[in-house]
């Protein structure tokens, strides 16, 4: 006999969720860095303040317009102005 409920804990290869970060204000657009796990550097566009091409991957994201983030930032080892 099945029950109703959901199952919970199930791997799903279809489940997905988006993943965004604050890195300028609100309305504006412009590039950040990336930095993934292994080192690669790629540049991503934003726009609305907003970059939601994020994955859970663990990434450094590098922009000059988080000044106004001081407290809630860190850098990758070694990277200038850190």
């Amino acid at each position: 006999m099945r029950s109703g409920r959901q199952q919970v804990g199930l791997y799903s290869q279809n489940y997905s969720t988006s993943y965004s970060l604050q890195v300028d204000a609100a309305g504006a657009s412009g590039n950040v860095t990336k930095i993934d796990g292994y080192g690669n550097v790629s540049t991503l566009p934003y726009t609305n303040g907003n970059d939601a091409d994020l994955t859970e991957v663990p990434q450094y994201i590098v922009s000059s317009q988080c000044d106004g983030r001081e407290g809630q930032r860190t850098g990758p080892v070694g990277y200038p102005g850190q």
